[in-house]
């Protein structure tokens, strides 16, 4: 991401230190110069980071409330929305919509699993959720297993998936059913 706002991806890039400037090729092969102020933030794909939104799920499931279906938004909310958790917004995640669960294959390549989630701001205000990461089987409740509003602060999310087989994210009905239940998970992404 550039200073002005503009976004552009990269096939190579490194760090001129005499000229104190950024020098690379797009993946469009145009040579690329840019102050080394001209970028402030920077996203690795297919490195040591996989987003969860590159990766085909093995399995997900979507308990429809009265009959309505949220699918499963890849880089963006489950509404289709900009992926936003508490006042920033996220390029890479994964959303979902209360009661769900999305299972991804591990097969033991990934050493962490790390996001930032919590309920969507802009779905409203009276959405309520709970959270877990279910680790081959075994349950990792987020915020202490507590119902999450949409006043709640993001949760970090950092859990160990050395050698596990699978990854589960989980969002359960909150005491006002599916309403505005749109969680999302920012950065969504395993490390190797």
């Amino acid at each position: 991401m550039l200073a002005g706002g503009g976004r552009v991806h990269l096939t190579r890039l490194q760090f001129d230190s005499i000229q104190k400037r950024w020098v690379g090729r797009s993946s469009a092969g145009a040579d690329v110069a840019m102050a080394e102020q001209g970028l402030i933030a920077m996203d690795l794909l297919r490195g040591q980071a996989v987003y969860l939104s590159e990766l085909a799920p093995a399995r997900y499931a979507h308990t429809p409330y009265l009959g309505v279906r949220w699918p499963l938004g890849e880089d963006a909310s489950a509404a289709g929305r900009l992926l936003r958790v508490g006042d920033q917004c996220y390029d890479k995640g994964v959303g979902l919509h209360g009661r769900c669960r999305v299972t991804y294959r591990l097969d033991g390549k990934y050493a962490w699993f790390e996001a930032t989630a919590g309920l969507d701001p802009s779905a409203g205000s009276k959405g309520r959720a709970r959270l877990a990461v279910f680790v081959d089987g075994k349950e990792h409740p987020l915020g202490e297993g507590k119902e999450r509003t949409a006043q709640d602060p993001p949760l970090p999310v950092l859990l160990d998936v050395r050698d596990a087989r699978e990854l589960t994210l989980v969002v359960d009905f909150g005491s006002l059913g599916d309403v505005q239940a749109c969680v999302n998970w920012g950065g969504a992404r395993l490390l190797k």
